[in-house]
């Protein structure tokens, strides 16, 4: 009964959905939750652009992307960041919202549009993998190394490396058994983290990923060629 033009659509509605949710629950202190449903909201942003390409979309949908990624992973990150602690905490939030403003600008105005740059290459580390690593980073180290793990993200973000896109490039080379394995390692260890509510743990778990995601994601963009 839904329209496939629509499916893009309701995929970034709940990103945003996701992203005012995990305002409240870090306003209400649960930050574990609130970087939870985040992760979420990654999972329903790594497929709205998919389903757009393959069944079309509305007018209003690339706007309303840009919204939910803008509030998921800038604002909820930075509001973390805020509910840290620590007198300069406002001012590291501030700036790392900045830098995730900028860097969904500067994608839709310049990246979309350049030539040199090819199909699933990011000009950046993407906002998504940059939340992640303020989101890991506020569940296992102080709020003065919390502001510097910011930083480190904003540069990343902002600068001129490039990073491959996890679903359209990285994604589809993964064998399916080591796709399927890795799957059911990653459900074993949230299950684990769940049972035992190790939140460091589960900030640990978050930062690797991100990690690891960098390094595989340089590999492949050397792998097609593309100039660094």
């Amino acid at each position: 009964f839904v329209p496939n033009r629509l499916y893009a659509d309701i995929l970034s509605t709940l990103n945003f959905g996701c992203g005012i949710t995990s305002l409240v629950l870090t306003h209400n202190g649960y930050f574990a939750w609130a970087i939870s449903i985040i992760i979420v909201g990654q999972l329903f942003d790594l497929f709205d652009g998919r389903m757009a390409e393959k069944h079309g979309g509305t007018k209003y949908g690339p706007y309303l992307d840009d919204i939910a990624d803008f509030v998921s992973f800038g604002l909820a990150p930075a509001y973390v960041i805020i509910k840290s602690g620590g007198n300069f905490a406002w001012l590291f939030a501030f700036i790392f919202f900045t830098g995730v403003a900028y860097r969904l600008v500067r994608f839709i105005a310049v990246d979309k549009k350049r030539t040199d740059l090819p199909d699933g290459i990011f000009n950046g580390l993407p906002s998504p993998a940059g939340a992640l690593i303020v989101l890991g980073a506020a569940l296992v180290v102080q709020s003065y190394l919390l502001w510097a793990f910011a930083l480190l993200s904003v540069g990343l973000m902002v600068s001129h490396i490039r990073f491959a896109h996890f679903g359209r490039v990285i994604l589809k080379q993964i064998p399916k058994p080591l796709f399927f394995i890795i799957c059911s390692s990653i459900t074993v260890t949230i299950a684990f983290v769940l049972k035992t509510k190790n939140v460091q743990m589960f900030g640990y778990l978050i930062l690797s990923s991100v990690f690891l995601y960098m390094i595989v994601g340089r590999k492949w963009v050397h792998k097609f060629g593309s100039s660094a």
